[in-house]
């Protein structure tokens, strides 16, 4: 099974613009944390990648990760049959 994610650049910067906003009006403008994404890529999850709900999940996060992170770098975690963190790609 071949599946992938793609971020176009142009949905990005209009996700992290409106993850700017709801920070700001919440009062979480100056916040940092560390952000990382745990995702499931075992064979159960297949039909949420083909209709695209992980495609939205990831792009949410990481708009919101470049926002709070604290060096702007999400940890990438793939859970399926052997967990890899995603500098093992």
């Amino acid at each position: 099974m071949s599946l992938s994610i793609d971020l176009a650049k142009k949905n990005f910067i209009e996700l992290k613009k409106k993850a700017n906003d709801v920070a700001s009006s919440l009062g979480l403008g100056n916040q940092k944390a560390k952000v990382a994404l745990a995702l499931d890529i075992s064979g159960s999850m297949a039909s949420t990648f083909k209709n695209g709900t992980v495609q939205k999940v990831v792009e949410e996060l990481l708009a919101l990760g470049v926002k709070f992170d604290d060096n702007q770098a999400i940890d990438i975690f793939l859970l399926g049959s052997v967990t890899m963190k995603s500098e093992n790609w």
